[in-house]
């Protein structure tokens, strides 16, 4: 049986009958062969990428038969922001979580370290929008900290911190996975 590479819509639908609106059969094959890659390949480390692929591929058809993703959208992801950049994996199939998403970086745990704020991603983005973090993202900018932040509008309006805290209702479900802050 012929290998289904095409990730081009077509009818499908789901098991429970919902059109997806992709061809599933493409994200199945993906899946079947990266099991075959985890369970026969001889390099340890060409099984371990295997496996996160494998996990990927099921979570791209775990959260089409739930209806967490609707492949194609311009919002893939239910519970993501628009704003939010899905994971995606080959075919452009979104994964379900942020791209940003995962454990801390270096660079924000040894932010947590230096501002003894807890090693939690949510803590971070609070530390970003206070006072204090407000202006530490002003002098990166101000000193033309490059490659740290884009230039442009300044977070917060007019360097009241205030106002970038009224944003947080918006990014408070995506505190604890997304990776927010800047590079030291």
């Amino acid at each position: 049986m012929a290998a289904n590479t095409d990730p081009t819509p077509d009818p499908s639908t789901s098991p429970t009958g919902a059109p997806t609106g992709v061809n599933l059969g493409y994200a199945v094959d993906q899946l079947a062969q990266a099991l075959v890659t985890a369970t026969t390949h001889e390099d340890t480390d060409t099984r371990r990428r295997a496996d996160r692929r494998m996990e990927r591929w099921g979570a791209v058809l775990r959260g089409v038969l739930d209806g967490k993703l609707t492949i194609g959208s311009r919002t893939p992801v239910k519970d993501l922001p628009a704003w939010v950049t899905p994971g995606v994996v080959r075919g452009g199939f979104a994964t379900g979580s942020a791209a940003a998403e995962g454990p801390l970086l270096p660079h924000e745990q040894a932010l947590a370290t230096r501002m003894r704020v807890a090693a939690d991603r949510a803590e971070l983005f609070r530390h970003h929008l206070s006072k204090h973090g407000l202006t530490e993202l002003w002098t990166l900018l101000d000193t033309g900290a490059r490659g740290r932040l884009r230039p442009g509008r300044r977070p917060g309006d007019h360097r009241r911190p205030g106002s970038a805290a009224r944003q947080t209702p918006v990014r408070a479900p995506m505190t604890t996975g997304c990776c927010g802050g800047c590079r030291p």
